[in-house]
C-alpha cells in the first residue's frame, strides 16, 4: 500500500502573466520506509557520493534526511518494532491499572458503608 500524497499549493510570481500556482507533492514515510531510505543514503555517501545528491536520487529532500536522522539514527527495523511493542504492552498495563484503582474505590467505599451501618446497629 502506497503512502499518502498531499499537493501543497504556492502562488508564485510569474514573469508571463503575474502570478502562477505552483504545486508540490510532499510525501508522508512510515518508519519501516524512514529507515530505508537512511540505510540507502549512508551507503551512497559511504560510496563517495555528496549528501545532497544521495538525498535527491532517492526523491528526500536533505532537510528531512537530517531530521529524519536525528529521530531514527541508531535504530533499526527491530527496535522500533520493540518500541512499539513496548508502547503497546504500556497502554495496556495502564489501562489495567485505571480498572483495578476503580475496583479498590468501589470496594472501599462498600468496606466504609459496612462499618458505618455496624457502628449505627
Amino acid at each position: 500500500m502506497s503512502s499518502p500524497l498531499n499537493l501543497i499549493q504556492f502562488i508564485v510570481p510569474n514573469s508571463h502573466n503575474g502570478w502562477a500556482s505552483v504545486g508540490i507533492m510532499c510525501k508522508r514515510f512510515k518508519e519501516s520506509e524512514i529507515i530505508n531510505l537512511l540505510q540507502a543514503i549512508k551507503v551512497k555517501i559511504s560510496s563517495g557520493m555528496g549528501t545532497e545528491e544521495a538525498c535527491r536520487s532517492l526523491g528526500v529532500s536533505d532537510k528531512s534526511y537530517y531530521r529524519w536522522r536525528k529521530l531514527y539514527g541508531s535504530t533499526g527495523h527491530t527496535k522500533v518494532k520493540r518500541c512499539k511493542d513496548l508502547e503497546k504492552e504500556n497502554r495496556q498495563l495502564r489501562k489495567t491499572v485505571a480498572d483495578l484503582e476503580l475496583d479498590k474505590s468501589i470496594l472501599k467505599e462498600v468496606l466504609d458503608f459496612l462499618d458505618g451501618n455496624e457502628a449505627a446497629a
